[in-house]
């Protein structure tokens, strides 16, 4: 059997997380181009799975933990995905199972209501919803970390959770949308009809034309697209000099 291609690029920081993940099998557990450039821009390229889970977690469940509803949502997604492929190839079992979700809470702090997934037409996007209030972006990673006995059948799964651990790292506020409120409704309505912001979180995506919607930023603009790529590393790296990767 040939050598798997290394996941980590030429462009890759020379850090021991890297050089451990460089013969090891990775994988993205989301379709979601923008976490694959995210990615790709830090040094890794990982295969992508996509999850057939079907994020439908009752928002009510939450209500007193906002950011508990895309750290579930992740593990379940991450988790499907890792036993569909040691169901189809016990043999080829990843290392690492990488699995992020972003949801808008708005506004920020007062009810289950206030989760935002994705809107999967026009008419369901954020219309009403995007107006001068703040807003928080929650994203959050759950990687399955395979150790020996996981890697050979046995024993149970070793899941790590980024965002129950750090906390606030994973969260950016868009501060106002837009500056100038007297604009808002015809921008607004300019925008959704636009479709850019369907099957994007909160209905809008601030790489694209969403960003005539976003005033200023606080906290990880990458979080903001879809993943926080600097502190996850800098968790990924933590991990590694703990010893929680091991061969």
């Amino acid at each position: 059997m040939s050598p798997t291609p290394s996941h980590v690029l030429p462009h890759a920081l020379k850090l021991p997380i890297f050089k451990y993940l460089k013969d090891k099998r990775v994988v993205l557990a989301s379709s979601s181009p923008r976490r694959r450039e995210i990615l790709e821009a830090s040094g890794l390229k990982p295969d992508i799975v996509p999850s057939t889970f079907p994020e439908n977690l009752p928002h009510g469940s939450y209500s007193n933990a906002y950011a508990e509803y895309p750290i579930a949502t992740a593990g379940e997604k991450a988790m499907e995905v890792y036993e569909r492929l040691i169901r189809k190839d016990e043999e080829n079992a990843p290392e690492l199972v990488i699995s992020a979700d972003t949801v808008i809470i708005f506004p920020p702090q007062t009810n289950a209501d206030a989760i935002i997934n994705n809107p999967t037409t026009i008419s369901k996007s954020s219309n009403g919803r995007l107006t001068g209030l703040n807003t928080d972006i929650t994203s959050a990673e759950e990687s399955e970390d395979l150790g020996e006995g996981e890697r050979n059948g046995e024993g149970s799964r070793d899941e790590l959770s980024w965002s129950g651990r750090r906390g606030g790292g994973g969260i950016a506020r868009i501060l106002e949308k837009p500056a100038d409120k007297k604009d808002q409704p015809e921008l607004i309505k300019a925008y959704v009809e636009n479709g850019e912001g369907i099957d994007r979180a909160g209905g809008f995506a601030v790489q694209g034309l969403g960003g005539f919607l976003v005033k200023s930023i606080q906290g990880d603009y990458n979080n903001v697209v879809g993943f926080p790529s600097s502190p996850f590393w800098r968790w990924m790296g933590e991990l590694y000099e703990d010893g929680v990767f091991s061969d």
